[in-house]
């Protein structure tokens, strides 16, 4: 089924009106990208023109990423069209030139769009390339609403990042025996696997939190209605986090708000590669910038299970 509707909308957007056109068609769903040396090695998974559903991986390495794709092309005696594609894949070893040359394939072909998931592993292995793209988005959203550290990009948000900032933030995600969510990697000028903290500091300054949870010594607490205000005056940066939290203690309250205060702070004296500052470095305003943090929780009792506004 998933085919079928593959094909339909090729018909649409490609004008596509014969089968021998859409015969010549391989449709690529996910893709990754690693760096051997000076080689690149390309997973690339089509969907089967043979059996619904079923999808194939091909694996090719080159010293460019177009040789790879041209090189598949031939093999498959097809044209690789990405248009339906909804997950890039990137290995944790690339560095501030291999993303220039990814980035300068995607934006080059035709059929990208741009707007599929983009997640960094340890290593691309069968395990990662088999995974269902839906799963990876389950979990990146899961991770948000649970956590705070991570939450779904794009490959266009990663470049509209690169070139205003300098800096992108991309999920990091482990491989190893089960897949899951660690947080954040920062790419491009710098190369840094996030902490939890730092991930889910990272997310209160970019207002992507809405609902979510923390952990402080042992005790769960369970945030609501959350949104971030940043002010910029001058050099100093101001900070605003508001939410509301529904406990039986009022002195929770204080602790979620010491601990916010702490780990937004620590974050903006330890990462000085923060989009923060290269914004304020692009308007040459870069002389000893200061922050302030300002945690505003509104506390609301709950009481035998009834919640007070």
């Amino acid at each position: 089924m998933k085919k079928i509707y593959l094909i339909i909308l090729i018909i649409f957007l490609t004008g596509c009106t014969n089968y021998n056109d859409i015969s010549n068609i391989a449709v690529v769903s996910s893709i990754g990208i690693s760096v051997n040396g000076n080689n690149y090695n390309v997973y690339v998974k089509v969907l089967s023109s043979n059996q619904e559903n079923e999808e194939n991986i091909y694996i090719k390495t080159c010293t460019t990423i177009d040789e790879c794709f041209n090189n598949l092309s031939t093999e498959l005696m097809k044209r690789l069209y990405l248009t339906h594609m909804d997950l890039l894949i990137l290995s944790n070893n690339l560095v501030k030139d291999n993303y220039n040359q990814i980035f300068n394939f995607f934006l080059n072909e035709k059929s990208s769009r741009g707007s599929f998931t983009t997640i960094i592993v340890e290593h691309i292995d069968n395990k990662i390339l088999e995974t269902n793209t839906t799963d990876i988005k389950n979990m990146l959203s899961l991770s948000l609403s649970t956590n705070g550290i991570t939450t779904d990009i794009t490959l266009t948000d990663i470049i509209k990042d690169i070139l205003n900032y300098k800096i992108s933030y991309v999920p990091f995600i482990k491989t190893q025996n089960t897949i899951n969510v660690k947080g954040y990697k920062t790419i491009y000028d710098e190369n840094k696997i996030l902490t939890n903290e730092e991930s889910l500091a990272i997310n209160i300054i970019k207002n992507n939190i809405k609902t979510f949870q923390i952990t402080i010594d042992k005790n769960v607490y369970k945030l609501e209605q959350c949104y971030t205000i940043n002010k910029v005056h001058n050099d100093n940066i101001e900070i605003n986090f508001y939410c509301k939290y529904y406990g039986n203690n009022k002195s929770d309250k204080n602790n979620i708000e010491n601990y916010l205060t702490k780990i937004i702070t620590s974050f903006t004296q330890n990462n000085k590669n923060n989009y923060f500052e290269y914004l304020l470095y692009k308007y040459g305003r870069n002389n000893n910038i200061k922050y302030n943090v300002n945690i505003n929780i509104d506390y609301k009792p709950n009481i035998g299970g009834e919640i007070f506004e």
